[in-house]
């Protein structure tokens, strides 16, 4: 069941940054456009803006050891390393660089019930929030 509550929960933090990237295109790009600073130029500021709002979305929930998506399933990130805490650095790193970017390559093992890489690389592990 918790592999299940995972992998939606993986789905709500790509359907809202998907959202975030379909609004910032649709109403900040045009607001950039009219300032006259060009096509490739306004597209650079949004992309920037997107990235930005994401970011800041899912600190709120970082601080909690939590994204949106383990927030909405009551899943929740914790160290598996008793010499280093769990902080948002952390939460950052394993959440962006780790997962978002190559997440179909070290997700994989998240599906059979195991550690996926971005977890063992942070020292990491997912919860149910009760248990935590």
């Amino acid at each position: 069941m918790k592999v299940i509550a995972r992998v939606l929960a993986q789905l709500v933090d790509l359907f809202a940054s998907i959202a975030i990237f379909v609004f910032s295109y649709m109403v900040v790009n045009p607001v950039i456009i009219n300032f006259g600073l060009g096509v490739t130029v306004s597209a650079a500021f949004t992309l920037v803006f997107v990235f930005i709002l994401i970011a800041i979305v899912q600190y709120f929930f970082m601080m909690e050891g939590q994204t949106l998506g383990k927030a909405f399933f009551g899943l929740k990130m914790v160290s598996t390393d008793p010499q280093r805490p769990l902080d948002t650095t952390i939460l950052f790193q394993r959440e962006v660089f780790l997962k978002f970017f190559s997440c179909y390559l070290i997700c994989i093992p998240v599906l059979f019930g195991r550690q996926g890489g971005h977890e063992v690389a942070t020292d990491t592990s997912v919860v149910w929030r009760r248990n935590a």
